[in-house]
């Protein structure tokens, strides 16, 4: 696995995190073992409305476990790379929960009230459903948009203005996690 930060901003993207076909299966095991849910418009979200996050509780935790496992090496190179010697400041990352989104689910531009984000993509066969990254003093203008690969772990600093674009065909799967405090990320990224 190749670490990749994207220049001039401090995103980290590494493909092949879990081979797509074993995203595939835990994507068919997901669907197959979830319970019925109801849509729930998260008001947090700048286009609330427009935003519907499907939650999905894995009766397995096996996948979920491995991939904190790796996440974790990870979030530490990442760090090192980024941000020498704070690495051990934080604890480990966890990804109990994946997220079902049909066409027009969209996150709307945002922060987090996380000091780090990580987004995973357990699936590509969908349209739509980019993940953008954009400047505040110019919100019409993407610094940088990601396409979505089965098997793909984003990590960024949750203080970036980003979002996810409608998806607008067919399903996306992804599991998201957050780590550490505002005060964390501050300190990581005063520099910056």
């Amino acid at each position: 696995m190749e670490i990749r930060i994207v220049d001039g901003l401090p995103v980290c993207i590494v493909e092949n995190v879990v081979s797509p076909e074993q995203c595939s299966r835990f994507v068919e095991q997901l669907i197959a073992d979830r319970e019925p849910f109801e849509n729930s418009p998260t008001s947090e979200h700048d286009n609330a409305a427009e935003w519907v996050r499907r939650n999905i509780t894995p009766k397995s935790r096996r996948f979920g476990a491995e991939l904190s496992a790796k996440v974790n090496k990870i979030f530490a190179e990442y760090l090192e790379a980024t941000r020498p010697g704070d690495a051990e400041d934080f604890p480990e990352w966890i990804f109990p929960v994946a997220h079902e989104w049909v066409p027009g689910d969209a996150t709307g531009f945002h922060t987090d009230e996380a000091a780090y984000g990580a987004i995973f993509y357990l699936n590509d066969n969908f349209q739509g459903g980019e993940t953008s990254y954009l400047d505040r003093e110019m919100p019409h203008s993407a610094l940088f948009t990601l396409t979505p690969k089965a098997g793909m772990l984003v990590i960024h600093p949750s203080q970036l203005y980003h979002g996810s674009l409608p998806t607008t065909e067919g399903l996306r799967y992804t599991m998201t996690s957050f780590l550490g405090t505002k005060t964390q990320s501050h300190r990581q990224h005063k520099d910056q």
